[in-house]
């Protein structure tokens, strides 16, 4: 019998699935299968997010290439002390700091504290949640 493979790549959130553990099992779930990982960047949320992903993608063989958005602007990129996220000859290169390679500034964060925001979410007649 032959079987056939239905699906080519995942594309986990590293802040929607739970974090960089969840998204590691996913990957290995996932590669169990033979199919590769496209992280979904969520640097749009935040700089955290973005170079968890990254940090993800270095140390995973099955994540085959990683979804960029641009660095963030403004106060944002004030919030890391201007973090970026450094391309060389095609490749994103990891910072050499601690940790994930970034540092909270305080400072600005007090003067633009987090303000809680609604999100929607669609959801099926039995409860089960649509894909926005």
């Amino acid at each position: 019998m032959i079987s056939r493979q239905l699906v080519s790549y995942v594309q986990p959130d590293v802040i929607w699935s739970g974090g960089i553990s969840e998204c590691k099992k996913i990957a290995a779930m996932a590669e169990s299968k033979y199919i590769d990982v496209v992280l979904h960047n969520p640097a749009s949320f935040s700089d955290v997010g973005g170079m968890a992903s990254l940090h993800i993608d270095a140390c995973t063989t099955n994540c085959v290439i990683t979804e960029s958005q641009p660095n963030s602007k403004g106060w944002e990129a004030d919030l890391y002390y201007g973090v970026t996220h450094p391309i060389k000859d095609g490749f994103a290169e990891l910072p050499d700091k601690p940790g994930l390679g970034i540092e909270f500034n305080e400072e600005v964060w007090k003067k633009h504290p987090y303000e809680p925001r609604e999100r929607s979410q669609n959801l099926y007649d039995d409860r089960a949640v649509m894909d926005n």
